[in-house]
Formats: C-alpha cells, structure tokens, sequence
C-alpha cells in the first residue's frame, strides 16, 4: 500500500525509495537496526525500508486495507521483487525488535505453553540484569543505551527473524526492500 503521491513518482521516475521523514522517531532505532541488516544482508543499497507484504490473508489484507484507506488516498500494488533483494521476516516477531525486547523463537512443533515454559526464565533472567546495570532508567532506556554486552545479547537475538526454520507456522510475512521499480508493478489498484 502506498499513497497515491507514491505511486505516481514511481510510475514517473521508475524507482520509489523511503525516506526517514516518514519513518516514526519512536522507532528509529529498532529501523536502524534493520537497515544495517538490509546492508549485511542484502546485495542492493539504500538508506531506508519500503515495506511489503510477503505472505497474509485476505481477512488480513483487507483490514490494512480498510485502515490505509481512512487515512490517505493509496494504491495497493502487487509486486513481483526478486527475492536476492528482499529481507523476509514475520510480521509479529518484528514487534520484539520494535520494543526492545530479546526474542526467543519457538522451537520446531513446539506449543504456546511450552515455548512460554521455555521462554519465560529466559526474559526475566534478561530483564533482571538489565535492570541491575542500569538501575532506575532501566525502564525508560532504549537498547542502544544498554551495556555493550547486554546491546549484543539482545540484537544477537533478533537474528533469528531472518532465519524460516525458527518462523511460526502461518505466520504473516512482511518484506523490506531498498526500492520498488516500475518493473516490479504486476498491478495498481486505487484504494478507496
């Protein structure tokens, strides 16, 4: 989904990228954090994420659908990107990069009530040390701020949003890509 403006310079210019005026300053860091894995990661260059859905459902989609029309004049676009310039990761474990929090993914086969067995030592034992280092600013501290060691920790843990063995079955996927060009439209369709 882009705004109508959007997608008119790219149908005018051949290529859209995203720039950091539209990119919420409550979540710069965690979108740094992406970006420089973009760079590691991929073998194209830019300095923000177009976002993109890689897999959902139609129930999904039509509820973003629903919420993007409201609030601006889109363009949902169908895109075919080769998948070399693509980062693919699931949608609701992004969120634990979002607010800083490490992530423990689930193990193959493994139920909610296990993996939170598993799962819960893991993020108490994290928080309670972070707490000691920081004291009473641990609360309002973004990672960036953590203690190199801890900072590592916790990043090192949001590898695994990159990795499909550790994605929950059916989960939704969502894509971030350097850049659309016009060549990857497969079709435009004005929403509402």
């Amino acid at each position: 989904m882009q705004a109508r403006p959007a997608y008119e310079s790219l149908a005018h210019l051949g290529v859209h990228r995203q720039t950091r005026q539209h990119t919420d300053p409550e979540f710069r860091v965690a979108y740094q954090w992406l970006v420089e894995q973009m760079a590691r990661r991929l073998p194209t260059d830019g300095p923000e994420a177009v976002w993109l859905w890689a897999r959902t459902t139609w129930r999904d989609l039509a509820e973003d659908l629903r919420l993007e029309g409201r609030q601006q004049d889109s363009v949902l676009l169908e895109v075919a990107v080769p998948m070399d310039a693509a980062l693919v990761l699931p949608f609701d474990d992004w969120h634990q990069v979002l607010n800083g929090m490490l992530h423990v993914p689930p193990l193959p086969r493994e139920t909610d009530g296990a993996w939170w067995a598993r799962a819960e030592p893991l993020l108490d034992d994290f928080h309670r040390r972070v707490d000691a280092a920081l004291g009473d600013k641990a609360i309002h501290a973004r990672h960036d701020r953590y203690p190199p060691g801890l900072r590592q920790e916790l990043t090192g843990s949001w590898e695994h949003l990159f990795d499909p063995l550790t994605w929950p079955a059916g989960c939704r996927l969502q894509a971030v890509v350097h850049e659309l060009r016009a060549e990857h439209v497969v079709r435009a369709l004005r929403y509402p």
